[in-house]
This record gives structure tokens, sequence and C-alpha cells, in this order.
């Protein structure tokens, strides 16, 4: 049940990004969506690892300023995530 919850949190996950990288017109988004999905299996460190992929190509696309705000979007996503998702699924 544990990897149940932890796979429909990972989607979720997925999809939320998926939806911030489109509104920032991200490419390669299916790419970083993998790299996102399954990252969110790994706990901690998997948001961080998922998140250099995304700043690196945000960096080329559009500099520091999207950077920027990517990892915001990041940080909003994963505190939806931990606050209200993980304790409604677990």
């Amino acid at each position: 049940k544990t990897f149940q919850a932890q796979a429909a949190i990972a989607v979720c996950n997925t999809a939320l990004t998926g939806v911030g990288l489109a509104i920032f017109g991200m490419p390669q988004v299916t790419f970083l969506l993998f790299i996102v999905f399954l990252l969110s299996f790994i706990p901690v460190a998997g948001v961080f690892i998922s998140s250099v992929p995304i700043c690196l190509i945000g960096l080329g696309q559009g500099g520091l300023q999207l950077v920027l705000a990517l990892i915001a979007m990041i940080t909003i996503v994963h505190m939806f995530e931990a606050y209200i998702l993980n304790p409604r699924i677990m």
C-alpha cells in the first residue's frame, strides 16, 4: 500500500510539474516529466536531483530569471505535495 500511495503522489507531482513547465513554455517536457516521475520515488533527494535538468534547460532557454521562476514553481508544487497530497493519500 505504501508503494501505491507513493506512486499516486508521483503521478500527481508529475502532472503538476507538467502544468508548470507548460506555462513557462519549456522544451523537452516529456523527457523532464519522465525524470520527475522516476525520481519522485526517492525521498527528499529526488526533488533536488530532478530539479537540476529542469534548471539547466531553463537557464539555456530563458536565463537566470526563468531558472528562479522554475525553482519557485517546483517549490510550490512540492509544498502542495508535502502539506496537502501526502497527508490525504497516506
